[in-house]
């Protein structure tokens, strides 16, 4: 479906209401390729090696939001946006869709049981939102995809604040990137061994210090941690969600749990910039927003130290 509606797009007339009719039907269709799908299949298969897992399949998704933009626009540039649409109607359907029909299998046995000891079931049992730690969680997905996402679409126009180029600053961008990845992989991978809130705690203490060092520093060290800590927090913080909501909820519930997580990060994601844009415009410069995002961290990273111990039995894998 997702592949037949690319190839609505290219086809549309010159329309603006067909056309966003075109590109609404995209945005619901892909939401079956977010993480909260793919995830669901992956803590049905790792146990053991879960954190790791969770994090080189999000690093999948990270490489393509990096490449994707590119290559599109490159394909536009020489052959046209309809051109572009049925290139990604033929990828999809040349390459995603036989992947999916293949490799992308449901574990047949149950999960280890869930913290909170519920038998699976079909149903969503809404009583998780009668405990305290539900709520944080969603808190947390909420203020770091406001946070997170605000400090990487400020953060070359920040640098360029501090009278770096725009060349240097892409240089400090390219750092925060790379740190996304380590992120990823290295975060997951200590999930597996250490308590996940304690782990995340300490992503959130070095991405609170690189703001705060960013906010009284305009050194190339200021820039580098500040970079170094927004990348890593990005790159951990869906996976640490993953992880804790698959420790603490049966897998029948899993992708609904883990789409509502997403859509408080997304939420955030969406308005947080705003907001943070908005700061700056009306102070004139960057102090005030700094200071609201490496606050909010510090307390995100307090607070996820109350999450409570969940169940530590694992397979081989």
């Amino acid at each position: 479906m997702l592949s037949i509606c690319f190839v609505a797009i290219a086809a549309v007339p010159r329309d603006p209401v067909v056309a966003g009719l075109a590109f609404l039907a995209v945005g619901i269709l892909a939401g079956g390729t977010l993480p909260p799908a793919f995830a669901s299949i992956v803590v049905g298969w790792f146990d053991r090696f879960r954190g790791l897992a969770l994090g080189a399949t999000m690093l999948g998704v990270g490489v393509g939001a990096a490449v994707f933009p590119i290559l599109a626009a490159q394909i536009t540039e020489h052959f046209g946006w309809r051109i572009t649409a049925l290139s990604f109607a033929g990828m999809v359907f040349a390459v995603a869709l036989p992947i999916a029909i293949v490799f992308l299998r449901p574990f047949s046995e149950p999960m280890a049981a869930p913290a909170n000891g519920r038998a699976a079931g079909s149903r969503f049992d809404w009583s998780a939102f009668r405990t305290p730690r539900t709520w944080l969680m969603l808190a947390f997905a909420f203020f770091t995809g406001a946070v997170l996402v605000s400090c990487v679409a400020n953060f070359v126009p920040l640098l360029m604040a501090r009278n770096l180029s725009l060349t240097d600053a892409a240089t400090y961008q390219s750092l925060l990137g790379a740190a996304i990845l380590v992120g990823r992989l290295a975060g997951g991978a200590a999930f597996d061994r250490i308590f996940a809130p304690r782990v995340m705690a300490t992503i959130l203490l070095i991405t609170a210090g690189g703001l705060l060092t960013l906010q009284f520093g305009s050194s190339s060290f200021a820039f580098a941690v500040a970079a170094l800590g927004i990348g890593l927090s990005i790159g951990a913080e869906v996976d640490f969600l993953g992880f804790m909501i698959s420790k603490y909820f049966d897998r029948s519930v899993f992708t609904t749990m883990f789409s509502l997580m997403f859509a408080s990060y997304s939420l955030g994601a969406t308005g947080g910039p705003i907001v943070f844009a908005a700061l700056a415009s009306r102070t004139g410069n960057y102090d005030l927003a700094l200071t609201m995002c490496w606050s909010s961290i510090a307390v995100l990273m307090i607070a996820i130290l109350f999450l409570p111990r969940y169940n530590s039995a694992q397979r081989a894998v």
